[in-house]
């Protein structure tokens, strides 16, 4: 059982973005439009690709707005791809698929390790070291360093209340 299960959406909203990547160290971006037009990227951390799986298809499509029928079909047309990302894990096409399931509400933008996401190579994870190094001072690569930018992506990629 996961901390989250068995709780309302609203007490754990927050819970795994707050998380420290280094005990929880598989990620996951999504994003949608919040109130006032916004667009919001919410970045989480998990145990595993079970639980990661598990939140994308029970918690997060509420974080979204989707409710009663368009839940039920929601879940309906994800539950293929996220029977194939609880045994192959995540890979690009599973996360693609899973974002075609669930637009217009909101999209997977990246999923993956935390590792993967400090070398910011391409994609999302060089998008946000490069915001990163754009709002600090601080450069990736120093140990101390590690603590700076976990703060920054709780700041930066927290839900909105």
């Amino acid at each position: 059982m996961y901390g989250w299960e068995g709780r309302s959406f609203e007490d754990v909203s927050r819970l795994c973005a707050r998380r420290d990547p280094r005990r929880f160290p598989l990620g996951s971006t999504t994003a949608g439009v919040v109130a006032d037009d916004q667009r919001s990227e919410v970045l989480q951390w998990f145990r595993d690709h079970a639980e990661m799986s598990a939140f994308l298809l029970r918690m997060e499509p509420q974080r979204w707005g989707l409710r009663l029928l368009d839940l039920t079909r929601f879940k309906s047309a994800a539950e293929g791809v996220i029977v194939q990302l609880d045994v192959l894990g995540p890979t690009e096409a599973l996360r693609a698929a899973l974002s075609e399931r669930t637009r217009p509400a909101f999209e997977v933008l990246w999923w993956g390790s935390f590792e993967e996401l400090v070398a910011g190579r391409d994609g999302w994870p060089a998008r946000v070291r490069h915001r990163y190094q754009q709002e600090s001072p601080q450069r990736l690569g120093a140990t101390d360093d590690l603590e700076c930018f976990i703060d920054y992506l709780r700041r930066r990629y927290v839900p909105a209340s």
